[in-house]
């Protein structure tokens, strides 16, 4: 019973742990709307801006080497980023700085949000499964034969 067990859920622990997300690319009229999700920056310059509205503190002293971002402003000819910034000055308390920055439109090199794949994650654990029951089948008919005597 514990490898019948064990040969589903190990490959379901897997899926779990891979899981199947992709980067959907969203046009700079369309980031906007999208403002809710974890969406990424990448410019022309290798610089990485990620927008997130609900940032924590802790996540960016975490994280130091990236520009978290909280609203973005699409509206004029340069894109607009709100960057939020922790800082600590000597004797005092962590506190946080919202800082403007701009980037020319042309300057974008692509924008993208995770987001899960349903179709790959639902292949994906369709073909574990098959294949456990494959596996399991001929382990089964190797140990006990083809001989099913009830």
């Amino acid at each position: 019973m514990k490898r019948y067990i064990s040969a589903i859920l190990i490959p379901c622990l897997l899926l779990q742990l891979c899981g199947c997300y992709s980067q959907k690319g969203i046009t700079i009229n369309d980031l906007y709307q999208e403002i809710d999700d974890e969406i990424t920056i990448n410019t022309y310059d290798s610089t990485m801006y990620i927008l997130k509205r609900n940032i924590t503190i802790e996540e960016i002293i975490q994280n130091p080497d990236n520009n978290y971002c909280i609203d973005v402003d699409t509206t004029l000819e340069n894109l607009i980023l709100y960057k939020k910034v922790v800082t600590k000055k000597v004797g005092q308390s962590v506190f946080t700085i919202i800082d403007t920055v701009q980037i020319k439109k042309e300057d974008v090199r692509n924008i993208q949000k995770k987001e899960q794949d349903t179709v790959n994650s639902i292949a994906l654990a369709s073909a574990i499964i098959i294949l456990s029951i494959i596996i399991l089948s001929a382990v089964g008919i190797a140990i006990y034969g083809l001989d099913f005597d009830f």
